[in-house]
């Protein structure tokens, strides 16, 4: 019955996701001209950029191909998308201007390699094909996701349709459906911080210390710290709990096991410091992760007040980020109905309350775990980093803006899951239990095939 679940869930999957791939037209998912020109130079270059390359921004901006590709696909399909993204009025290529260079180059090399490695074998096939191609390639990372879910949530309930519903909810979620449709680093940091829950949670609760696991460990450590910034953010819990766990079990064979796959990531922040000056190159010379969306902001919090500070910080930050999570696909001009909005909004807000209820029922009985409490820390840590990110003055009103896109909480979406799951599961009668996760399923399935139904109504009919 599980394996036979699992092919299935992963059929449905593959299936709905290839759709996704080839229903979003090219350059229409976040910055992707730009993330190709990454893959493209690493390519073509075999290297990644050194100082003059960045001092030369031209360089890595420059790409005749897909200033091409861009030409042709947007005389396309421009009509279908006259509000957002490109200019109507103006339908000129968009070029890959310092914005985006600054961008994509700061951001680690593990997935451009990854895509610079499908570029060269296929090449000569054109860049259209090459894109799709990469695009393809994201379905290693979204099968990841599914198993890495469903291993996790076994760790909290033997119930398989529990574990199911953990795996559907994260894995068909069209949000991330979307984000997992284009080119882009982010696809690598989620399936990486995934992966790296279930093991720390593994190890946690393993009486003993396995090396095997400790390797897996370390190296989807490696591919989350050369993907991007926010898993350096988590990166301190990793070491808390190997540390730990070495305390009882410490051998040199064990410590090395551990270290040997984090060298490379090591290596790379070392050449980024010395070469650069710091541990993300900056291709511009005078934009950055922060500067970037500062400048595109309509105005700053800078010299506002602590009230101001607060007022932004909650609203309309959160409600954006709701709207994100939910299915408003960011770079696509596609807006749900506000009544999903609404239901969306009250599911959340009983499966909070019961996750409250669920806590604090388990401290009370002290029934409340340490792997219970890993589910907590992507989401203390990544929220403290953007907060911080906030702070330092760089959004009072946004949209796209880093980090108030929904997609950059995805990382904290298995954490998110299990525990409204937990919480549900607290408060619901054990005769009721198999009927919910059942109608769970179903309406997630419903719910990707209506925003896939809306996305083909807009951009292919």
């Amino acid at each position: 019955m599980e394996k036979r679940l699992i092919i299935v869930a992963l059929g449905l999957l593959v299936s709905l996701s290839l759709l996704w791939i080839f229903v979003i037209p090219p350059f229409q998912t976040p910055d992707e001209q730009a993330h190709l020109r990454y893959i493209q130079f690493i390519a073509e270059n075999k290297r990644l950029p050194n100082e003059e390359d960045i001092s030369n921004n031209e360089i890595l901006e420059s790409s005749e191909t897909i200033e091409n590709l861009i030409e042709q696909t947007q005389a396309d399909r421009i009509f279908h998308n006259r509000t957002y993204h490109f200019d109507f009025e103006n339908p000129e290529p968009t070029s890959i201007d310092g914005f985006n260079s600054a961008h994509i180059y700061n951001h680690p090399p593990l997935y451009y390699i990854w895509g610079a490695a499908i570029y060269l074998v296929f090449s000569t096939l054109g860049i259209l094909k090459v894109l799709y191609l990469i695009r393809i390639s994201n379905l290693v990372f979204v099968v990841f996701n599914f198993l890495y879910t469903y291993k996790t949530a076994s760790f909290f309930s033997r119930n398989n349709w529990f574990k199911s519903v953990a795996a559907f909810l994260i894995s068909f979620w069209p949000a991330l459906m979307f984000g997992n449709a284009g080119i882009n680093s982010d696809v690598l940091l989620f399936t990486s911080f995934f992966a790296v829950t279930y093991y720390l949670i593994k190890i946690f609760k393993s009486p003993g210390l396995r090396q095997s696991d400790l390797v897996k460990l370390s190296l989807w450590s490696a591919a989350g710290l050369l993907s991007k910034a926010q898993f350096l953010v988590f990166f301190p819990i990793v070491l808390q709990v190997v540390i730990w766990k070495l305390r009882t079990n410490i051998s040199f064979k064990k410590i090395a096991a551990f270290a040997a796959p984090l060298i490379l990531p090591l290596i790379y922040f070392v050449r980024n410091t010395f070469e650069f000056g710091g541990l993300f190159p900056d291709p511009s010379g005078n934009t950055g992760i922060v500067r970037d969306n500062y400048f595109r902001s309509e105005s700053s919090c800078t010299g506002l007040s602590l009230f101001t500070y607060l007022r932004t910080l909650i609203y309309p930050r959160y409600a954006l980020i709701f709207k994100g999570f939910v299915g408003n696909f960011g770079w696509l001009d596609t807006q749900l109905p506000k009544i999903i909005y609404i239901l969306a909004g009250l599911v959340l807000l009983v499966g909070a309350t019961a996750a409250v209820y669920w806590l604090a029922v388990s401290i009370k009985k002290k029934n409340f775990k340490i792997e219970h409490a890993l589910l907590f820390a992507p989401v203390i840590n990544l929220e403290l980093f953007y907060i911080y990110l906030f702070l330092k003055g760089y959004v009072y009103r946004c949209y796209e803006n880093f980090p108030t896109q929904g997609r950059y909480y995805f990382p904290m979406l298995l954490s998110f899951v299990l525990l409204l799951l937990l919480g549900f599961r607290s408060i619901l009668p054990g005769r009721f239990r198999g009927i919910f996760y059942k109608g769970i399923i179903i309406a997630v399935l419903l719910f990707n095939s209506f925003c896939l139904a809306m996305i083909i109504e807009r951009y292919c009919l």
